[in-house]
């Protein structure tokens, strides 16, 4: 038998980078409109979940957390690197996309309010500000370098990291 047909996923690990991933940046998104809402006094959470700031970090924290997690399954599935990685990064990536239409559909983010973001309310807030698709160009680009960021990070622990582990 090949070294091919001896593969298997390592499910375990694949779960539980899958968990770190989706989870961390999942409850900054879902906690930091709120917080920052009440903190700022707004009557809306929409400007919160609408700011490309607050937008870049949620990315910024998963690719943080896809380096960091390929970091770890290099030590736990050694060789299998490759295939173990490239599938979580991907399957994070597009769950971190549901996490988006989630927060897009109960945020209900807006940019461009022609208010001050502390007036505006949900009566007025579709005619006072520009509401945003749940997928706009910069998730398209942060999703995509994603993925490309799991393959990379993969490729690089299983040519250029030890065997030894």
């Amino acid at each position: 038998m090949s070294e091919l047909d001896q593969r298997v996923f390592n499910w375990r690990a694949i779960g539980r980078a899958l968990a770190v991933i989706v989870l961390i940046p999942a409850a900054y998104a879902f906690a930091v409109p709120p917080i920052l809402g009440t903190a700022l006094n707004y009557l809306d959470t929409g400007p919160i979940a609408g700011n490309i700031i607050y937008r870049l970090v949620f990315w910024g924290i998963a690719f943080g957390l896809i380096l960091w997690q390929g970091s770890w399954m290099r030590q736990s599935v050694q060789t299998q690197i490759l295939d173990d990685m490239a599938l979580t990064g991907t399957v994070a990536t597009f769950i971190l996309i549901g996490v988006k239409f989630a927060v897009w559909f109960i945020y209900r983010p807006v940019i461009n309010c022609t208010i001050p973001v502390a007036q505006v309310t949900a009566d007025n807030f579709m005619t006072a500000c520009t509401p945003i698709n749940f997928l706009d160009m910069t998730d398209v680009i942060a999703a995509v370098a994603a993925i490309v960021l799991s393959f990379i990070g993969a490729l690089a622990n299983r040519f250029g990291g030890s065997e030894s582990g």
